[in-house]
């Protein structure tokens, strides 16, 4: 079984947990975010979802706001959920990131922030939307949930924007939390005030959130791996009766030492993942089977590899993969599903004139890459896709 996303955390972890304090903690990662963004002031959420909506809810109090159509759900509702309007711009169909071109055409009088997504770790074209965020006076809000660890222009993503958010569980390996970088203090300090009237997670759901992660850790072990697909299931189960919602709480003390822990571990695990994405990305290249491009491999991480090939159909090649025990996604999972339907209609979908993101959207998967995946793992998902785009001409 290769499953899509692999929490890295181990019994020895559990070790170096009980010997960690939480104030010494919380400094040394804070010491970490202002180093990697540049930022002045650094505050920490119970995700990355709730460190959007605390930006939404306190600073950008209504109005419109620009981003990107390809992108999970949990990067929209935050702005939806605050009251203001979401305007979206297409995408670029080789990098998948937001098209900078096509942006200053849809500002208007009431634009109040472009909110941008590195999505997969490919930084978009900042230089140029810094430009446009600056002649127009707007905010310039910086999505790091899955770009951790890229460079853009030699400077780590989450030092451009006015504010920068991350998640402390995509690609920082946690069990939750998320941050919120700025060199505002005004802003930090509407922030601040409004994180402190809300309460954390209790410390049994964290507990249990701890030990699905330690479980599913094991994928070898066939004792443990079976626990973990138990726990998951019955997580899936109940997730489906649940409607979306965002609940904004402060990081727990138990979030906080895990993600110092996984802190520590963060650069070589980053660097095998780029090392499996690479291979990859260059094998897929040469067999024609990703369209998609992502440009100066050697500044990014790779948090998650989406491949674009029109002869994807995301829901057959999902459910194929699943059938030869690997897990692959489609855009981002919600609910327990491996799918993400569009956020939008078509016909919205067609008012903002988003071809590309209509054209690519069922077209696009998300593989996984787990950092012990060994050369034979590799060339068995090579083999699976070409075996798949076979069939799809025949």
């Amino acid at each position: 079984m290769i499953p899509y996303y692999n929490p890295n955390i181990f019994f020895n972890d559990l070790f170096v947990l009980f010997t960690l304090k939480q104030k010494e903690s919380e400094k040394a990662l804070t010491e970490y975010y202002k180093k990697i963004t540049g930022k002045k002031y650094v505050l920490f959420t119970n995700s990355c979802r709730s460190a959007l909506s605390l930006i939404y809810k306190t600073i950008i109090i209504e109005g419109e706001v620009i981003t990107t159509p390809l992108t999970c759900s949990a990067a929209i509702e935050p702005i939806k959920n605050s009251g203001c309007t979401v305007k979206y711009v297409d995408i670029n169909i080789e990098t998948l990131n937001i098209d900078y071109k096509l942006i200053e055409s849809k500002i208007t009088n009431k634009t109040r922030a472009i909110q941008l997504i590195h999505l997969g770790g490919v930084p978009c074209n900042i230089n140029a939307i810094k430009e446009i965020t600056t002649k127009h006076n707007i905010l310039l809000i910086e999505d790091c949930a899955q770009s951790q660890g890229s460079y853009y222009k030699g400077n780590h993503t989450g030092s451009f924007g006015d504010i920068a958010c991350f998640s402390l569980i995509k690609n920082a390996y946690g069990i939750g939390g998320g941050v919120i970088a700025t060199d505002s203090y005004a802003h930090f300090k509407e922030l601040k005030e409004t994180l402190n009237l809300l309460t954390s997670n209790s410390f049994i759901s964290d507990s249990l959130r701890l030990f699905y992660s330690l479980l599913a850790s094991y994928r070898h072990n066939f004792f443990l791996k079976s626990i973990s697909s138990f726990l998951f299931t019955l997580k899936k189960r109940r997730s489906k009766n649940k409607a979306s919602q965002i609940i904004l709480r402060k990081p727990s003390k138990l979030q906080i030492l895990v993600a110092y822990r996984q802190s520590q571990k963060l650069k070589d695990l980053h660097q095998k993942r780029k090392e499996i994405g690479v291979i990859l990305i260059n094998k897929m290249i040469k067999r024609n089977i990703m369209e998609n491009r992502i440009p100066n491999l050697e500044d990014i991480t790779i948090s998650k590899l989406f491949v674009f090939n029109k002869n994807f159909y995301y829901k057959d090649i999902v459910n194929f993969f699943k059938e030869n025990s690997i897990e692959v996604m489609h855009l981002s999972h919600k609910s327990g599903s491996p799918y993400q339907p569009m956020l939008m209609s078509m016909e919205e979908a067609a008012v903002f004139e988003l071809k590309n993101y209509l054209s690519i959207h069922d077209s696009i998967v998300s593989l996984p890459l787990i950092e012990d995946m060994d050369n034979k793992e590799i060339d068995l998902i090579l083999d699976l896709f070409c075996e798949y785009l076979n069939k799809r001409k025949c």
